[in-house]
């Protein structure tokens, strides 16, 4: 069976969730900091755990073979009767890591998908940010009349930052941001938005369009800067191992590697779950789960996303089937996908790379797709 523990004996898990202190939400969940809503086995001993906060986040704990709970809790979830309505998916932490082999069964008929993640801190902050601030463009600070002005555009994170705030003194307030500004649009943002005592986790997002003109540096700068000036000892940068920009940036600015530790994603829409599987799977480079995942996609659905065929070749390249990597890229422009750069960008394809077939294989693909927004964090 399972159960939901009343808010006021939350405390009664927090022994079953120490070693996942470390993620700031989990530990702001356990301290009451946010709200979260925690399912046990018993609600006076409890023995196993679910945790899950601010949507998505989750976390399990405790007894990873208690086979009742773990079958209570699969229909829970898909029950739809256990999420806050809107939760589309969930970012699944476990401790003991026993409980990852046991993820299968709890959100069946879903796969896992295997999220490594890297997970920094930054106790000193020396970065010289001010200079770096490219022309044109302004540093803020995230205040309160930023909602008041219903200015245009305004991100989720940044509206949810402000809606969280109690106080009207800003000096009174945990949770902090920075926005970057040009011509009065926020192109980037970078916002603590879970502080805990004196540890704060910093989450920043940047405009596709106006990526790679270092505005994400600025802005997290800018905040790390604040944050540790303000009396904070440590922050926390934790990302997707395989988010190269975000891992590149967090050393960049000064954090170090602390801990190396798995999430599990899951996507409740059966499509969307198989499209990521897809993806993720084609990032391990693990090829022939991205086949079979994306045979599967092909089989179901009743219109195939046109880059699924542009995932099957690469994983094709990536076994050194050519004929089937070049069937596949075929199939996928024949059917309007044309995205140059992200097939330059393909680690499967660097064995073409200088030859006269990769050059008439750019060539074949339409001259406008050099233009084409990139596919997708974390």
């Amino acid at each position: 069976m399972i159960y939901e523990l009343p808010g006021n004996k939350v405390y009664k898990v927090k022994p079953l969730f120490e070693r996942l202190e470390f993620q700031c939400f989990c530990a702001a969940a356990l301290e009451g900091i946010y709200p979260a809503k925690v399912y046990v086995d018993d609600q006076s001993h409890p023995s196993s755990a679910f945790l899950v906060t601010r949507g998505s986040w989750a976390y399990m704990a405790g007894n990873p073979d208690n086979i009742e709970f773990i079958k209570s809790l699969n229909e829970a979830l898909f029950s739809g009767n256990l999420l806050r309505e809107g939760v589309s998916s969930l970012l699944i932490s476990c401790t003991p890591p026993d409980w990852h082999s046991k993820l299968g069964q709890i959100i069946q008929p879903r796969e896992p998908i295997r999220m490594p993640r890297l997970h920094y801190t930054c106790i000193e902050f020396t970065y010289e940010w001010p200079s770096k601030v490219p022309k044109g463009l302004e540093i803020q600070q995230i205040e309160k009349n930023m909602l008041e002005n219903e200015r245009d555009e305004l991100p989720d994170d940044v509206r949810c930052l402000i809606l969280s705030w109690d106080d009207d003194d800003p000096e009174e307030r945990k949770s902090f941001g920075f926005v970057a500004v040009e011509n009065g649009r926020i192109l980037s943002h970078a916002v603590v938005d879970c502080v805990v005592g004196d540890v704060g986790e910093i989450g920043l997002a940047t405009d596709p369009e106006f990526q790679r003109r270092g505005l994400a540096t600025v802005t997290s700068a800018a905040a790390v800067e604040y944050g540790l000036n303000r009396g904070l000892r440590q922050l926390v940068w934790d990302c997707y191992e395989h988010n190269i920009p975000s891992v590149h940036l967090a050393e960049k600015l000064g954090f170090k590697l602390v801990n190396r530790h798995d999430m599990h994603f899951m996507i409740f829409d059966e499509f969307m779950h198989n499209y990521n599987l897809a993806w993720f799977s084609l990032e391990t480079m693990c090829y022939e789960k991205t086949i079979q995942v994306c045979d599967t996609i092909i089989k179901d659905s009743e219109k195939t996303p046109t880059d699924i065929y542009f995932i099957l070749a690469c994983a094709f390249a990536g076994l050194g089937d050519s004929a089937m990597a070049f069937t596949n890229l075929n199939n996928a422009i024949e059917r309007g996908w044309s995205s140059v750069k992200e097939l330059q960008n393909s680690k499967e394809w660097e064995y073409l790379h200088g030859t006269r077939e990769w050059e008439e294989l750019l060539q074949s693909i339409s001259p406008h797709s050099l233009n084409s927004p990139e596919t997708k964090d974390s």
